[in-house]
């Protein structure tokens, strides 16, 4: 799942306020952990580039933000694999910091087209840079509706159940990039 980031896209673009991100008491990267937050202090969240406001974005630092309805789904589709965090847009409605929960070690190597960081990265050794075509190991992926890959957190990868959903339901500003199996 990702944003339609097409040039002529009419929809925000939302990011983490940078004034709250660079303060020590926030970890921009924990909402891409797959790690259940127990302080769930609002997180505030900047306007980049005004538009129509949408259901789905994600900032730079792969963060999704959500609107109440999408949200909704979200929880009626795959419960215990997220977990909502009150973001403060200014904006009216209800809007959410999405921290998927789910990290699944399912990319098949073998039959995948990625680029890798050099063995001496110093924080990614050897580990994925960039996916041209991505395969997953449908043993691995199981039953799982909404997940991040244990490897490359840089995707919120769904089901096809969650994005049949959220096109019956006119969700917006998501594109839903292909996935082998």
């Amino acid at each position: 799942m990702c944003i339609d980031d097409s040039d002529n896209s009419p929809y925000w673009d939302l990011a983490v306020d940078e004034g709250s991100w660079k303060k020590p008491s926030l970890d921009v990267w924990q909402y891409s952990r797959c790690e259940r937050l127990v302080n769930l202090v609002p997180v505030p969240i900047a306007i980049e580039h005004t538009g129509t406001p949408a259901d789905y974005d994600i900032d730079a630092f792969s963060v999704p933000i959500v609107s109440r309805r999408l949200a909704d789904l979200l929880i009626e589709i795959a419960p215990h694999e997220i977990q909502l965090i009150p973001a403060l847009i200014e904006n009216p409605g209800e809007w959410f910091v999405l921290n998927v929960l789910s990290e699944v070690d399912a990319i098949d190597y073998k039959r995948s087209v990625m680029t890798f960081y050099e063995p001496e990265h110093p924080r990614l050794p050897g580990k994925p840079r960039g996916v041209v075509q991505l395969i997953l190991d449908p043993a691995k992926v199981g039953d799982h509706r909404i997940f991040r890959l244990h490897d490359w957190m840089v995707a919120v990868v769904v089901s096809e159940a969650v994005k049949r959903r959220c096109e019956l339901a006119g969700m917006t500003n998501m594109k839903f990039v292909p996935v082998s199996r």
